[in-house]
């Protein structure tokens, strides 16, 4: 496997059309923009998948020895060097990273805690982050029932308007970010760009679609047995907004059972390592930054994504655009 450990990049796949649009557009390097032939098409956003590996969803590896190969067949032939040393032979890699350009309002969303519920919508658990890249005014983010809300209330008022003023809505602002557990209630407003970080690529449960017909999914006793409704957790993972300009890491997620994020505030260079538990993605969520390992230099544009394969070992980063913003994650299961 010598000559696979280098930090992968992968070649999006966009959802609807293969060349970006709207906010998506506007945020992505240029040098990233060019996506493969577009899949399923989407109503309500405009999607560039970053990593995937979910069936016929593929992410292909964009540079080095392994430029060309699907994600499933580099997990498949090195399973171990690249995702950790417990991650399972035969399995797919377990987390996929989306860009989301929400542009009609979504329907209100859940995913059940136990695999095969709704198995005709190929629905399961989905543990989800979500970071805020850019948010209009008026764009909203749906996360959570609100506090002193009965589980009566939120019944009453899945088929009728005003349903959003019993649930955790936030106005989020650039760098705000979101934890979405298994059965909480969440949506995503229009004018809102996330970077999307999950488990799996697969469908959530419609519970409604706010006061309009054809919203409720299912025989509704077990659709309502998905929804934790004594979950009031706050929602929101608001951002670190001081003035302090040298390099650090800023924990976002780490009472997540799958994974951790981490915010790298770069101004210079940043030195890391995987020690064989599990990989680094990177994720450029803003400016610059470059990757440099033993005679090799990867450039990270704004908008990509990278792994650093477990196996690999000593790494650099260095910011090439003023203050780079990095999204780091690992696995919590394979350290």
């Amino acid at each position: 496997m010598k000559e696979a450990l280098y930090p992968l990049k992968f070649v999006p796949v966009r959802e609807g059309s293969p060349t970006p649009v709207g906010l998506l557009r506007e945020y992505l390097s240029e040098g990233v923009t060019e996506g493969v032939d577009a899949v399923r098409g989407s109503l309500d956003a405009s999607t560039s998948w970053e990593l995937v590996d979910n069936g016929v969803l593929q992410t292909v590896v964009a540079n080095g020895d392994l430029q060309g190969i699907p994600l499933c067949e580099v997990v498949g032939r090195f399973p171990r060097e690249v995702v950790g040393r417990r991650h399972v032979p035969g399995r797919p890699f377990p987390l996929c990273i989306r860009l989301v350009d929400v542009m009609e309002r979504q329907a209100l969303f859940v995913h059940p805690e136990r695999t095969g519920e709704f198995a005709r919508q190929a629905s399961g658990p989905n543990v989800k982050f979500w970071y805020s890249v850019k948010a209009a005014s008026y764009g909203e983010v749906v996360v959570g029932i609100g506090q002193g809300v009965t589980r009566l209330q939120v019944v009453q008022r899945l088929r009728e308007s005003g349903l959003e003023e019993l649930l955790q809505v936030f106005q989020p602002r650039a760098g705000d970010a979101f934890y979405v557990p298994n059965c909480r209630l969440h949506s995503i407003g229009p004018g809102n760009l996330m970077w999307e970080i999950k488990e799996r690529a697969c469908d959530p449960l419609v519970v409604s679609h706010w006061g309009h017909e054809g919203g409720v999914v299912g025989d509704d006793t077990d659709l309502l047995g998905c929804i934790n409704f004594q979950d009031r957790q706050l929602g929101r993972i608001s951002r670190d907004a001081g003035r302090v300009t040298h390099t650090r890491k800023i924990p976002l997620l780490h009472y997540c059972p799958r994974f951790t994020v981490d915010e790298i505030r770069l101004t210079d260079h940043l030195f890391d390592r995987t020690n064989g538990t599990t990989c680094h993605i990177l994720v450029a969520a803003r400016g610059v930054a470059e990757i440099q390992t033993e005679g090799r230099t990867e450039a990270l544009p704004q908008g990509s994504v990278t792994c650093i394969p477990a196996a690999l070992g000593d790494y650099r980063i260095y910011a090439r655009d003023g203050m780079t913003h990095l999204l780091r994650v690992m696995f919590q299961s394979l350290v």
